[in-house]
């Protein structure tokens, strides 16, 4: 039966390292940029999703509404 090399060299070791490394810098960051818009209450995104939500609605393709509202 074969059996795969489990054995890796330390560059091998060194870059999977470093690659999980960015992954948890990434998903830092992307966890402060969620944060940052929860906590965004300037109502820019009310302004801007009725804004949004009128041209999805005038360029919709079906005659079924997008949003009940």
């Amino acid at each position: 039966m074969y059996q795969a090399n489990v054995a890796h060299s330390n560059t091998d070791l060194e870059i999977a390292d470093h690659i999980t490394s960015v992954r948890r810098l990434k998903n830092k960051v992307a966890i402060q940029l969620l944060r940052s818009w929860l906590e965004d209450d300037s109502g820019y995104d009310e302004e801007v999703w009725l804004k949004a939500k009128k041209a999805i609605e005038e360029n919709r393709l079906s005659i079924r509404n997008k949003f009940n509202d």
